[in-house]
């Protein structure tokens, strides 16, 4: 999501499972909202986008590039197989381009996300970001901040490391899976 004086906010969505909500929050919102997607999944929601009030949803499509082993039509997981999510990732990522050039136009108040390389693109124009996630924040805690997932290695390396407490956890807690399976 993104925010200026004449385009308040703008959304950005990853996949199509996280579209419906992103965009019942841009409708919700007071200001205007520039609403950034893939033109197949624009069109997936486009009975609710029509509903909308135009003068305070802009829809902006951002082009996919399609890697080796991806469709042209996939453009959500709900177009492709498990295995090939990972080309749909790389797909995704291409969209940091596009999405860079529009925040350098458009110089948002704010902007809200579900990819994490966003976070250092709108970091690059003084842009506060708010995180988007279908996850619970018990899960998120778990895996960690935003911070920790772009630094491209993951918040933690090996299953072993999720047995204990996540160091970015500033108070003492126990929270931790555990080692050993019990009850089953």
């Amino acid at each position: 999501m993104i925010t200026t004086a004449e385009e308040p906010l703008a959304v950005d969505t990853e996949e199509h499972c996280q579209q419906m909500p992103l965009l019942e929050l841009s409708k919700t919102l007071v200001h205007h909202v520039s609403y950034l997607a893939t033109p197949r999944n624009i069109s997936r929601l486009s009975s609710t986008i029509s509903t909308t009030l135009p003068s305070l949803l802009t829809v902006i499509p951002l082009i996919l590039s399609h890697p080796p082993g991806l469709t042209d039509l996939a453009e959500a997981t709900s177009d492709i197989s498990q295995a090939q999510v990972q080309y749909l990732k790389l797909a995704l990522d291409s969209l940091q381009h596009p999405f860079t050039t529009f925040l350098k136009k458009l110089l948002p108040n704010q902007t809200g996300f579900s990819t994490p390389w966003a976070i250092p693109i709108a970091s690059k124009f003084s842009i506060p970001c708010a995180f988007f996630s279908v996850f619970t924040a018990s899960f998120l805690t778990i895996i960690g901040p935003p911070s920790k997932l772009t630094e491209g290695k993951g918040s933690r390396g090996s299953p072993e490391n999720f047995t204990v407490t996540p160091a970015w956890i500033p108070f003492p807690s126990k929270l931790a899976y555990s080692s050993t399976v019990q009850g089953i």
